[in-house]
């Protein structure tokens, strides 16, 4: 049986076979390329100058709100919570600080639209 066994192994391994493989694909064309070359280093610089100028304003009238609004709110604050450690009836101090901050406040912003207007 042992024989038999082997004779049978034998044809079984002769009769397995790879696969064909399949046939090469051609590979399609590359892709043309038209590539832009930047602006000359002169004019660069003159784009680069332009834009620095416009995001200097942008900048400057972001903040031209809270120049005028912070020193209102911090000497009014300032203010009541004098007043409240006095222990005053009325708010003086508020008030004052109020009307100071006002003061600042519009010092404060004209200072932005004069550095704006430049």
């Amino acid at each position: 049986m042992s024989e038999e066994r082997r004779e049978n192994e034998g044809d079984g391994a002769e009769e397995a076979r790879f696969p064909e493989t399949p046939p090469r694909l051609e590979l399609p064309e590359a892709p043309a390329l038209n590539p832009v070359l930047p602006p000359r280093p002169s004019k660069v610089k003159e784009v680069k100058e332009a834009q620095g100028d416009s995001y200097n304003k942008t900048a400057l009238a972001s903040i031209a709100a809270s120049a005028f609004i912070t020193p209102i709110m911090i000497l009014a604050v300032g203010g009541y919570a004098l007043d409240a450690k006095l222990k005053h009836a009325t708010y003086w101090f508020a008030g004052l600080g109020l009307m100071i901050g006002m003061a600042v406040g519009v010092n404060s912003l004209l200072r932005v639209l004069q550095k704006l207007g430049d």
